[in-house]
């Protein structure tokens, strides 16, 4: 059944803002899309495999997370921010 454009693009934000808090609580971990998807779900999220991949790819892009192949496997993580400091010489 087709779907309107405000509602394909708020199921896109949607699934962004919800990973992105589930990446930041789990910032010590990186998990598959497979894996993202099976958490969400038990949270009751219903998200297909495809809206995770955009959501997570849009993540990466905005520097929020980063990607790894890691044996063939793409691992998605939340992105800690550096403070800034440097050690500097002098």
């Amino acid at each position: 059944m087709p779907i309107s454009r405000s509602e394909f693009e708020r199921r896109q934000i949607d699934a962004i803002i919800y990973l992105e808090q589930l990446l930041r609580a789990f910032a010590d971990t990186a998990f598959s899309v497979d894996e993202l998807v099976e958490l969400a779900s038990r949270e009751g999220r219903i998200f297909s495999r495809d809206d995770v991949l955009s959501a997570v790819d849009a993540l990466v892009d905005e520097g929020k997370a980063e990607r790894e192949d890691v044996n063939g496997v793409v691992y998605y993580i939340y992105k800690r921010r550096s403070l800034g400091f440097r050690h500097g010489g002098g």
